[in-house]
């Protein structure tokens, strides 16, 4: 009788020692050296678990290889696109939010830091080459931040606050 064991698709090819185990009834791998040497089949009992076994669904009843899972209506399929979208702008809206109080509170810091760096030692170009390249790349994981925040807004046709008061503002003008 051979244990059952889960595979992740990842370890899907990893090649199981048939029918072996060790002491406390745990399935031995081929590469496990001390418990493998014990148990060790012969190389024709060597078997290798395909990643399909594993990931094919199993439902109650039934040959579980003539049940296949329903297709996805198309108005399903983009309910799901629109969660997908709408937890990606979420996780967007809150990077962003972290990026502009910690992105503010970086070049502050790092401004303070370069600057006695800069004044207390002899390598003054150095640090003032190293202080604009932290200010631009911190300016340019914000920009990415917000256009990321912006471009599924977009997608997802919502507005900020901000935007009705300068939609008014529009209107007024017209």
């Amino acid at each position: 009788m051979s244990p059952n064991v889960n595979i992740n698709e990842e370890n899907s090819n990893i090649p199981l020692s048939a029918g072996t185990t060790d002491k406390d009834n745990t399935p031995v791998f081929a590469g496990d050296a001390p418990a493998a040497a014990q148990n060790a089949p012969a190389a024709a009992e060597t078997q290798v678990i395909p990643a399909a076994q594993e990931a094919a669904p199993v439902f109650a009843g039934g040959d579980p290889a003539a049940q296949t899972i329903p297709e996805l209506s198309q108005r399903e399929r983009e309910h799901l696109t629109f969660l997908r979208v709408l937890g990606d702008y979420n996780i967007a809206k809150q990077k962003r939010r972290n990026y502009r109080v910690y992105g503010a509170w970086f070049i502050i810091i790092t401004g303070i830091l370069f600057l006695t760096l800069i004044f207390s030692l002899d390598a003054k170009i150095l640090f003032l080459c190293l202080w604009i390249i932290s200010i631009l790349g911190c300016v340019a994981v914000m920009i990415k931040a917000d256009y990321d925040y912006e471009k599924l807004k977009e997608y997802l046709d919502y507005a900020d606050e901000l935007d009705f008061f300068e939609k008014d503002d529009e209107e007024e003008e017209e």
